[in-house]
């Protein structure tokens, strides 16, 4: 199935997609420039939790923050998942939502 042509509906819009260069990064970066937006890519690779946040203050303004998450997991039937598992899994792909949220409206 191919995707809808561009529409330029985010012609003005700035976005700031974070791991722009892995998973879905790249077609994230790709479709939001289709459709007019200019994108700052970010690539970086995060071990502090304000980093995320500089990152977020020296791209300017922001009118669409996609927060590409990633987290090592080991795939195993659900019954067979420690609660430590299932917590670092929750706190990484998660918990840092609330956060990116307070990172756009603050700058």
């Amino acid at each position: 199935m191919e995707p809808p042509a561009p529409s330029a509906r985010l012609a003005g819009r700035r976005a700031l997609v974070t791991l722009a260069d892995r998973y879905t990064g790249p077609a994230v970066a790709e479709r939001f420039r289709a459709e007019g937006a200019t994108v700052v890519a970010d690539t970086g690779r995060y071990s502090e939790a304000n980093e995320p946040g500089e990152v977020v203050a020296a791209a300017g303004r922001i009118d669409i923050l996609v927060v590409n998450l990633i987290a090592k997991v080991t795939l195993a039937p659900a019954m067979d998942t420690t609660d430590e598992q299932w917590t670092t899994t929750f706190d990484t792909l998660v918990q840092v939502i609330p956060f990116a949220g307070g990172w756009v409206t603050s700058s």
